[in-house]
């Protein structure tokens, strides 16, 4: 009865480390976005992709851009034109990131605020815009 119990409890172990390191396995929010706006600034745009859903929704001051193809032609052009984000203070909430930013063009600020936000579902961008943007579905 012992051995049974021993036995027992070892793939309890086995199976409880393995279930978390399921959990560990999926990319930290703030790590997807932390990687995804430094490849932007490095202007690495195949890096910066690889972190967006097919199905993403970019708002910014340039336009909405839905789904994979219309997105990389935003952030191709943000990187031709020298767009690059500072990001602070950023906050993971179940996937939704919020932080504070400068906007860079040329290396001049041209635009500050604390509204920022970018939804990682299943380690890649779903949603990147203002607070206010956010489509009902995503909420």
């Amino acid at each position: 009865m012992k051995k049974y119990l021993v036995v027992i409890g070892a793939l309890l172990v086995l199976l409880l480390s393995a279930c978390g390191g399921m959990a560990q396995n999926e990319p930290d929010p703030v790590t997807v976005v932390q990687e995804f706006y430094t490849a932007i600034a490095e202007k690495q745009l195949e890096t910066a992709m690889s972190h967006v859903a097919d199905d993403a929704l970019f708002i910014n001051p340039t336009g909405t851009f839905t789904g994979k193809d219309e997105v990389r032609e935003n952030i191709s052009a943000l990187i031709d034109g020298g767009f690059v984000f500072e990001l602070r203070d950023l906050v993971n909430t179940n996937g939704k990131v919020n932080y504070g930013y400068t906007l860079y063009i040329g290396g001049e600020a041209v635009e500050e605020g604390d509204n920022g936000v970018t939804i990682v579902k299943d380690g890649k961008v779903v949603f990147d815009g203002l607070e206010e943007g956010i489509p009902a579905a995503l909420r």
